[in-house]
C-alpha cells in the first residue's frame, strides 16, 4: 500500500498537502519567504498571502515569547538557587 489517497469520483490520486515545519524562527522565516515568492509570482492572491503572513507572524511571536519565558524561568531558578544558604543569610532572609 503506497499511502496515496484516491479520489472516489475520478479514481485519480489526490495531492496531499505538504507538511510545513514551523517549530523554529528559521522555519517561520523560510515559510514567510515562500509565501512572498508565491504572491510575487501570482500563484496566490495578495489577500491569501496576507492572511498567511499574519498567521506566520503570530507563530513567530509565540516562539519568541516561549523562548523569553524559558529564559526568565531559568534565570529565576538560578537566582533562587543562589539565595539558599549563605546568600539568604546575607540578605537577612534567614534568622
Amino acid at each position: 500500500m503506497s499511502g496515496e489517497v484516491i479520489d472516489g469520483e475520478t479514481g485519480k490520486p489526490v495531492a496531499t498537502p505538504r507538511q510545513i515545519k514551523l517549530s523554529s524562527l528559521r522555519d517561520v522565516r523560510l515559510e514567510l519567504a515562500a509565501v512572498y515568492r508565491k504572491m510575487d509570482a501570482g500563484e496566490i492572491e495578495s489577500q491569501e498571502g496576507t492572511r498567511r503572513a499574519y498567521v506566520l507572524k503570530t507563530i513567530h511571536d509565540v516562539i519568541v515569547s516561549a523562548e523569553l519565558e524559558r529564559r526568565i524561568v531559568e534565570l529565576e531558578e538560578r537566582h533562587a538557587a543562589g539565595l539558599t544558604g549563605q546568600g539568604r543569610r546575607q540578605l537577612g532572609m534567614v534568622q
